[in-house]
């Protein structure tokens, strides 16, 4: 059934609002990007031995590594619980310890006590996302140290002495938004991990909703939005279509689009651009993720 334009502005709002819970998580990122910029300084000052300047950066050190990892699980432990505080009833969980936590941060502690809100194990949620969180942070430390390691040969190449080196290193990190504060890569990173947790949460919190039809794909409808997502916006599936098994959002880094519930037994699923697809590594359902199902 098409999409009237007074509806097709409700279902817009409704994904702006969805996506700005996720800016409010995003905002929150500066301690993760403390850990990355720690996590490349340190290795960029211990990387040079009896004052000559070493050729490449040595690998990061993994329990530096290691506590970025925990902060993302964190933000995205916190992002699926928030999302699950808004739309999701409690159906008589079993209370369990917080446990396998470490080095807490301010959104360590807001998790933790949404998780005891809703009588949950933080552990069991952010071990549900370690795959996932892990693979980001590795990812992102590879492009920290190529973004280090060119700095470094086009210093040595100059004939550099250390101490500017490693000034130029640092300052290179600085150039591609790498900063002690929240920076553009980390927010990119945050918000789209954020989006990943968020997407499972809301899918799940439907689960039991027998009068739901489906899901319409909605994007937030300015001028930021990709040529690629625009093509889905207001395709309407039912709820068990395979389609939300590849294109649940987020379909791509930053990807901001959201799947709002279609409650009208008249609804009639819209066609698939045949030339659809999300960008590379955004092929599955988030949900999946807290179900186990990998």
């Amino acid at each position: 059934m098409p999409t009237t334009k007074s509806s097709r502005r409700t279902t817009q709002a409704i994904a702006k609002l969805q996506a700005r819970d996720i800016d409010r998580v995003t905002k929150r990122s500066s301690v993760l990007s403390s850990r990355l910029w720690r996590m490349a300084v340190v290795a960029a000052r211990s990387n040079f031995v009896h004052g000559a300047t070493a050729v490449r950066v040595r690998e990061f050190d993994p329990e530096l590594k290691q506590v970025a990892v925990d902060e993302l699980l964190d933000l995205m432990a916190y992002t699926y619980l928030m999302r699950k505080r808004l739309g999701q009833k409690r159906r008589g969980m079993t209370k369990t310890a917080i446990t396998g936590l470490r080095l807490e941060s301010q959104v360590h502690t807001d998790a933790k006590r949404l998780a005891d809100k809703f009588e949950m194990n933080l552990g069991t949620i952010r071990k549900r996302f370690e795959k996932i969180g892990t693979k980001a942070i590795d990812k992102s430390a590879d492009d920290i140290r190529d973004i280090m390691n060119r700095a470094l040969e086009k210093a040595t190449i100059g004939g550099r002495p250390t101490p500017d080196a490693t000034d130029d290193v640092i300052d290179a990190l600085r150039k591609n938004g790498i900063a002690p504060r929240t920076s553009r890569y980390v927010e990119t990173l945050v918000r789209t991990h954020s989006a990943v947790a968020y997407g499972a949460a809301h899918k799940l919190s439907f689960t039991d909703d027998v009068d739901l039809w489906g899901w319409e794909y909605v994007t937030v409808g300015d001028n930021r939005v990709r040529p690629e997502h625009e093509i889905l916006d207001g395709i309407m599936r039912k709820k068990d279509d395979d389609f939300w098994t590849t294109f649940w959002p987020p379909n791509g880094w930053n990807c901001r689009c959201q799947a709002i519930a279609v409650y009208d037994e008249e609804a009639r699923q819209t066609p698939v651009p045949e030339d659809a697809e999300p960008d590379e590594g955004f092929d599955f359902d988030p949900a999946d993720l807290i179900l186990g199902e990998e």
